[in-house]
């Protein structure tokens, strides 16, 4: 009787070990796609950050130009002074896009990190859960090679015997 609880217990810990690495293995394939969603996202914000740069160099490099040539007319020095003003403007934003591209690398870049140590974490949660289902199947095998036999009367001439008491089991 405790024979076969202890295998029905073994039967039902190796399934439940079983359910827990295929568990542990879909989560460990989703940590590794998002792995390499992030990596994609921190070479193209990479890229998005030298654009924002380089336009923003253009447009510095514009607002100079416009400078020097508003000593032409009162009119084109107006002018000038708007569009100088405008340039300033974007290149002030594109400075704060160029530190958000920052800001979301290194985010991205500590998601990463994060996401390969829960990619260890649960590669050690699946090599338990392997273990445990063998050692499930061990406990499986051994009770298996258990056999009830009935309980015989204790002989009151093997030594063995004789120190116990009659209340024993």
């Amino acid at each position: 009787m405790v024979a076969d609880e202890v295998r029905k217990l073994a039967n039902q810990t190796a399934r439940s070990a079983a359910t827990t690495g295929e568990v542990v293995h879909s989560v460990l394939s989703t940590v590794v796609k998002t792995q390499e969603r992030l990596d994609r996202l921190a070479e193209a914000s990479g890229g998005v950050r030298q654009i924002a740069e380089s336009a923003a160099t253009a447009l510095e490099e514009v607002a100079n130009a416009t400078a020097e040539s508003s000593a032409w007319s009162d009119e084109i020095s107006r002018a000038a002074n708007d569009v100088n003003r405008l340039v300033s403007d974007i290149t002030q934003r594109l400075q704060t896009i160029a530190q958000g591209t920052d800001s979301i690398v290194a985010a991205s870049e500590e998601i990463a990190a994060s996401a390969e140590e829960q990619s260890a974490s649960t590669e050690q949660i699946a090599a338990s859960a392997a273990q445990l289902a063998d050692a499930s199947q061990h406990l499986t095998a051994t009770v298996s090679s258990f056999r009830l036999t009935e309980k015989v009367a204790p002989d009151p001439t093997d030594p063995a015997e004789q120190g116990k008491s009659a209340t024993s089991p």
